[in-house]
């Protein structure tokens, strides 16, 4: 709006320049040096003014612009936050699906829950508390593999549909896991778990192809 305020008084003052140029109003006279030098000085101080106003206008867009970035990093924030809150949540209740279904006797399932918990105990990140809900996660599922038995195996291949079998959602979670960027704090104690259950599946699959 400003800027169209400038352009229009330079309209004015040019225009003006230009009417007394060719138009002689008595008693005025005016020494067409001098009007040169006036519409010089006319047009100088137009130019200086966008100018001006342009730097200012620079000044301010670098100023909301800075404003936006800090809101965008103050957004980012909270949603890592909420982002981990959430993770925390899943784990626990995962945990606790995990805890259930060995009580229950499915055995497989609740192996398939606490890889959950211990995928999403990942994405937290590493302290103290982190390191401590992994043991407590990994101790799980090896006493849950200690459980398991071919047998089960065989099970739930034969009546499980391939996307909803424990077998399946275990073997996309290892994965998952193992491609994760925190798995090298939990590496060795994992693939020493996860040998024992793969060991199994193996000689469940050997049983039935006889």
């Amino acid at each position: 709006m400003k800027n169209s305020y400038l352009s229009f008084l330079a309209i004015i003052l040019s225009t003006a320049s230009i009417v007394l140029y060719f138009f002689e109003f008595s008693p005025i006279q005016i020494d067409p040096i001098g009007y040169f030098g006036l519409i010089a000085a006319s047009i100088a101080v137009s130019v200086t003014l966008l100018i001006g106003y342009q730097i200012y206008r620079a000044f301010e867009i670098k100023k909301d612009i800075e404003f936006l970035r800090n809101k965008v990093n103050e957004i980012n924030t909270i949603k890592g936050k909420l982002e981990e809150q959430g993770d925390r949540i899943s784990a626990h209740l995962l945990y606790l699906a995990g805890t259930i279904a060995t009580s229950s006797g499915k055995i497989l399932h609740g192996i398939s829950y606490f890889l959950g918990s211990l995928l999403r105990t990942l994405n937290v990140g590493e302290d103290s508390k982190w390191i401590q809900n992994t043991t407590i996660v990994m101790s799980m599922v090896g006493y849950s593999i200690s459980k398991v038995t071919t047998s089960m195996l065989q099970a739930d291949q034969k009546l499980s549909k391939p996307f909803n079998s424990a077998f399946v959602i275990i073997d996309e979670t290892n994965l998952k896991i193992r491609a994760h960027k925190n798995y090298p704090a939990i590496q060795v104690k994992y693939e020493a778990l996860m040998k024992a259950y793969f060991d199994l599946v193996e000689k469940s699959n050997q049983g039935s192809s006889k």
